[in-house]
């Protein structure tokens, strides 16, 4: 508890702005995303497929551009480029609720995942600058607690503009982030790496490349957001194929998020001294996994709450500990653009995940057969197996490493 509240103190004033930013941002995000798919699904009677197509255009237009988001925050200011993401998003995100073609809805995700591509890698880099090795972990999972007070009361605040008209939700949702545009462009002082010999772009790119450990991790980060995007298309879809249309999605996500907020600062800080990120990832997936596995199986509601719950419990471990390992692997001169680089993999984990996930919906249902959940169980269990024994076997070797040096100093 001391070490808890001694990492409070030393959090700086723009941290604690850059706190309120992720909570209202959180609060937009979730006020439309989780309600895009039933929208989509049930208002304009679009298939699975589509349905993982838009939301995979936008996921993978955040995430696939985020290299480029990044490249551009390690030279310019990062308050500059979150003020820009963070004013093209809300445009995104409003166009959703007048889009009624294709066309339309494609433009709106291209616009919404470009403002993320933007500003996400700037704000990381700039919780990283901030924070010190010893409360990183700390000042991490308040961010990630935070998303997780927007994912409880998001999903509430849209259900309730929903019973008017989708478009409230999304204009809203829209007014949130314009929100968060102000508060930086007033409140957030101009900061940017120590990178003071700015290199090509080619040349960060081979330079992040070249680093091996960096490479790996991002390899099974990208499996496990194949498993971590499920979540929006699985549920409405599940609800759907159970024939309880009536029930309120939003109460769902929410159910689950609240027990993040509890739990998720106290846990990692606790755990984050005695297990490394590699583990709690490894730990977080399996989670995951198991959350889509009862989902599956779930003939009734308390089955899905009970999913949801296991599933969000793996998120708590998971995306702050992506965060902590970028940040302790990037160079100081390179943290945006690392931070960047990781969303590459996002984004074809994303991609594949929404659009073999919507294919594999649309066929389980043809068929009558359990085939995405058999699909995701297999990926989950494969996935946290090689997470956890490569953890196991560096644990090992470092082991080995430190008895060799004792009995040399014997």
């Amino acid at each position: 508890m001391i070490t808890y509240k001694r990492s409070l103190k030393q959090i700086p004033i723009p941290l604690w702005i850059l706190f309120v930013n992720s909570f209202t941002m959180a609060l937009g995000f979730f006020m439309l995303i989780p309600l895009l798919a039933v929208y989509l699904l049930d208002q304009l009677l679009l298939s699975a497929t589509l349905v993982g197509i838009i939301v995979g255009i936008r996921s993978f237009c955040q995430q696939g551009l985020m290299i480029f988001g990044g490249f551009i925050s390690d030279r310019l200011s990062y308050k500059n480029v979150i003020c820009l993401g963070v004013f093209i998003r809300a445009i995104g995100f409003i166009s959703f609720g007048f889009a009624s073609t294709m066309t339309g809805l494609v433009v709106a995700a291209i616009l919404s995942g470009l403002g993320g591509a933007l500003f996400h890698p700037s704000s990381y880099a700039y919780y990283t600058v901030l924070s010190t090795s010893e409360n990183r972990a700390t000042v991490y999972a308040i961010r990630e607690m935070l998303s997780n007070v927007g994912f409880i009361f998001g999903p509430v605040i849209g259900a309730f503009l929903l019973g008017f008209n989708f478009q409230w939700v999304c204009i809203t949702a829209g007014v949130m982030f314009l929100i968060v545009f102000l508060i930086s462009y007033f409140g957030m002082p101009k900061l940017t790496s120590n990178n003071e010999a700015t290199k090509p772009f080619v040349e960060n790119v081979r330079e992040i490349s070249s680093n091996r450990k960096y490479l790996k991790f991002c390899a099974l980060i990208l499996f496990v957001w194949f498993l971590v995007v499920q979540l929006y298309v699985a549920v409405p879809v599940k609800l759907q194929s159970l024939q309880l249309l009536d029930v309120n999605v939003g109460m769902i996500y929410s159910a689950g998020a609240l027990i993040i907020v509890f739990l998720q600062v106290p846990l990692i800080n606790r755990l984050s001294s005695r297990f490394s990120p590699t583990y709690l990832i490894g730990l977080g997936s399996s989670c995951v996994t198991l959350g889509l596995i009862i989902l599956g199986f779930s003939s009734n509601l308390v089955g899905i709450y009970c999913s949801v719950i296991v599933f969000t419990f793996g998120q708590m471990f998971i995306q702050p500990m992506i965060s902590k390992q970028i940040a302790d692997i990037a160079p100081q001169t390179l943290i945006a653009s690392y931070f960047g680089f990781n969303g590459l993999a996002l984004a074809i984990g994303g991609m594949v995940g929404n659009l073999l996930g919507g294919m594999l919906y649309d066929l389980g249902r043809d068929i009558h057969i359990n085939i995405p959940w058999v699909i995701f169980s297999i990926v989950g269990v494969t996935v946290s197996f090689i997470i956890l024994s490569t953890e196991i076997r560096s644990r090992k070797a470092q082991q080995s490493k430190n008895d060799v040096r004792v009995k040399k100093s014997i």
